[in-house]
This record gives C-alpha cells, sequence and structure tokens, in this order.
C-alpha cells in the first residue's frame, strides 16, 4: 500500500495549505495521504520506460489514491496522477511529474501541479508547485514531502505531503 498525506489549509485570501475541516477551523495543517499499491492485478503504478543496469531513467506512470489520513479506511479526496523517473546517476533523486486531483470535499473538480526533484533517502523533500486548475489556477508554491511508511519488498509506501500555495 502506499499513501500521499496532504496538508493544504487557507492562510490568507489566495492561499492555502491542507485540506480537512479542522484543519482549517484550528489553522493547522491536517494529513492528506496516497496510497501507492505495486499489486499484479491493476496496479496504481506501471514501469514504462526501462533505464540502464543501475536504474538511471526507468520510468513509472502512477495513478495513486490521495487521502485525508495514513489508515486504509481513510476518506478518497482525490487521486495523484503522473510519472516519476529515476533522474540521478549519484543518488536516489526522482524527477516527480504529478497532478493532485482533487475529486471530493472543499476541492473537487480542482487539481494542483508539482515538478521537482525528490531525494527520497532525506526525511523532508521541498518540490515546486507549479500550477493548477479550478480555484488553483496560476497556483504557485511548494510541497513538502516526508515518508511515513516504505516496505522495500513491494515498493509500498505512505508519503506525506506539507503543501502551500498562492493562487489567483
Amino acid at each position: 500500500m502506499g499513501q500521499l498525506t496532504f496538508r493544504l489549509k487557507k492562510l490568507y485570501r489566495g492561499y492555502f495549505r491542507g485540506n480537512s475541516k479542522e484543519a482549517n477551523d484550528k489553522n493547522e495543517p491536517s494529513p492528506f495521504l496516497l496510497p501507492r499499491h505495486n499489486q499484479r492485478e491493476n496496479p496504481n503504478v506501471v514501469k514504462i520506460i526501462r533505464g540502464n543496469e543501475l536504474g538511471f531513467g526507468t520510468t513509472y506512470m502512477i495513478d495513486d489514491v490521495l487521502t485525508e489520513g495514513p489508515n486504509r479506511n481513510s476518506k478518497l479526496i482525490g487521486r495523484a496522477q503522473g510519472m516519476y523517473s529515476l533522474a540521478s546517476q549519484h543518488d536516489l533523486g526522482l524527477l516527480m511529474v504529478v497532478n493532485f486531483v482533487f475529486t471530493d470535499g472543499k476541492y473537487n473538480g480542482n487539481s494542483l501541479s508539482m515538478l521537482g526533484n525528490d531525494h527520497v533517502l532525506e526525511n523532508v523533500r521541498e518540490m515546486p508547485i507549479v500550477g493548477g486548475s479550478g480555484i488553483f489556477r496560476l497556483a504557485k508554491g511548494y510541497a513538502l514531502a516526508h515518508t511515513i511508511w516504505f516496505d522495500q519488498k513491494t515498493g509500498d509506501a505512505i508519503v506525506e505531503y506539507n503543501v502551500t500555495v498562492q493562487h489567483f
């Protein structure tokens, strides 16, 4: 299982960070998670390009779920759709190209776009938010990613994203 935790809360007019009602009421971020499953039937991560013998260039297409919390029973609020590639020959750095597509709740029908380098072995990684749709049109900002859980055997992970964006 892989999950993405997403935090989005309103800070000022046009500034957001977090997604739950509690976070917005208390002006604190709350979790929002993305499960990543590598099961054989109906996988939500698929290798689309095989890289060199060290993995450089290997690329995966993803369609992961976004949930409010890290548990399997957490409310589904959207999908993380895009791809990531092993983009470094010197360390474990991924090029992340991901759209966070909201399908429920306050941000239903809107999306955020993230494009950046994810050094997955670091505790907290920062990646830029480069755009969005709907209320997030012309969004800019950043996402802080933190891996909560990772299974080396299966590649399943739970990753929390704390996202701060400005939009018009």
